[in-house]
């Protein structure tokens, strides 16, 4: 796993260069992304998570500086929100040009800002090796002369860079003296052999992936967890991608050792909230990923349903009639090329008031004969529609519910024709993902106005 870090945020003049608390966050809050480039989290828990200010309210108001900044440079996109413990997701805007992956471990294992920003500007370079003056340096780093020089002293210091002093030529600078030549810094060898590895292209990645995840183990034996995480690094900070890790791993060892850490965490208040946080944004993950996988594999079925153990299976006329009607909870449907939602099968009874509250009435029957109207539309070899959907409710409906009269007076065409209408509009205002939306809502004051 990298984090893509763009040349353009390193550049000079570029109006999408960043500082280095903006570096910083950008590439932690990456290390927090689901597939779907979006991070689910909030100005609270970033708080914790990252301590730019040693006060709580002014790390609350740098980190919400931060954010703005790199929406403001198109970097990042989120929604607004009213309060810090409001869910907050962030996505990632696609950025022209080159970019240089640094692997999530590199950067954890950076604890300044300005070490790892510093580490950046060189690593990106193709060379690993840059020549800067002090002034160039100044610019990049955004700080004064001296805080640059002590800030590049450190660097070298703890071996992130290496620096080559620049020779002195025999033109003389203004001051008389002889003028030297924009000292090179480098990273040193071992790093450009770890930088090598990371080139490795996608293609390359996913495949070890896929053999790694098809190897085969023997009964009774733990699968070694091959991704990177901090379980096994005591008094290392735990993050959302460490708690995804140990919510989808095969290694016994490592649930062990996670579980011990998240027991020992949540003996403090904070400790607790912390864990609860992380596992939310974990658990949005998963769910992403999961419903990605769902997407990517309904654009080569044609029809599908949902069983009550959440598996889907596809369905044709081939197979249609081995399903249980007990056994499914929901059939899908397209409201375009492909099956994109999905209808619940409880949505084909009525709804009742019980104790002040609408549930759904016990119409078995009428669930039946939603799914024989559905399994004998499937055996045409259609695709499931929205609109065929809104045609078997219906059906439905008007079989066990068929228009009543007065016996007084009957009910004239036109009145027949405004009422059928009526009904149809109403029907149709409502998709069949508002109908799941209401079952979980359980409000149902809108069927009302089928009357």
């Amino acid at each position: 796993m990298y984090i893509k870090i763009y040349n353009v945020f390193t550049q000079f003049n570029h109006e999408q260069k960043i500082n280095a608390n903006e570096l910083y966050l950008y590439s932690y809050l990456y290390t927090l992304q689901t597939y779907e480039n979006k991070v689910y989290t909030n100005i609270d828990l970033l708080t914790q998570l990252i301590p730019f200010n040693s006060k709580k309210s002014q790390n609350i108001k740098k980190i919400k500086e931060i954010l703005d900044s790199l929406k403001c440079k198109h970097i990042i996109q989120f929604n607004d929100v009213s309060s810090n413990n409001e869910i907050l997701i962030i996505q990632f805007q696609n950025i022209d040009g080159g970019y240089e992956p640094i692997t999530y471990e590199k950067f954890r294992s950076f604890s300044d800002v300005y070490d790892y920003y510093i580490y950046v500007c060189v690593a990106r370079t193709k060379e690993k090796m840059v020549e800067y003056s002090i002034s160039q340096w100044e610019t990049l780093l955004e700080l004064s002369r001296p805080q640059t020089v002590a800030k590049l002293r450190m660097v070298i210091d703890k071996g992130i860079i290496c620096k080559r002093e620049g020779k002195y030529t025999d033109e003389e600078a203004r001051n008389g003296q002889k003028k030297q030549e924009k000292n090179v810094y480098y990273i040193p060898v071992k790093e450009k052999d770890v930088a090598k590895q990371v080139t490795t292209s996608q293609k390359e990645i996913v495949q070890t992936v896929q053999e790694n995840n098809n190897t085969k183990v023997k009964e009774n034996q733990c699968q070694t967890e091959t991704r990177q995480h901090n379980w096994y690094e005591h008094g290392s900070t735990l993050d959302e991608y460490d708690f995804y890790v140990y919510m989808t791993t095969n290694d016994e060892k490592l649930k062990k050792a996670a579980e011990k850490r998240i027991r020992a965490l949540e003996k403090s208040e904070k400790g607790k909230y912390i864990v609860e946080q992380l596992k939310k944004s974990a658990e949005h993950r998963v769910k992403d990923e999961k419903q990605k996988a769902e997407k990517e594999n309904m654009k080569h079925m044609k029809n599908a349903v949902r069983m009550k153990n959440s598996d889907i299976v596809e369905v044709d006329e081939k197979n249609i009639d081995r399903i249980d009607v007990n056994d499914v909870e929901s059939i899908f449907y397209s409201t375009n090329e492909y099956l994109d939602d999905e209808m619940k099968m409880s949505s084909f009874q009525p709804v009742v008031n019980e104790n002040g509250k609408h549930v759904h009435e016990n119409r078995s029957d009428m669930i039946c004969r939603g799914w024989e109207m559905y399994v004998e539309h499937v055996k045409t070899g259609a695709m499931m529609t929205y609109e065929k959907g809104i045609e078997i409710k219906n059906q439905v409906f008007d079989e066990f519910f068929p228009p009543q009269i007065d016996d007084r007076e009957e009910e004239t065409e036109w009145q027949r024709k405004a009422r059928d209408e009526n009904r149809k509009k109403v029907l149709e205002s409502f998709s069949f993902a508002k109908l799941k939306q209401k079952d979980d809502e359980d409000d149902w004051s809108w069927l009302d106005e089928l009357s």
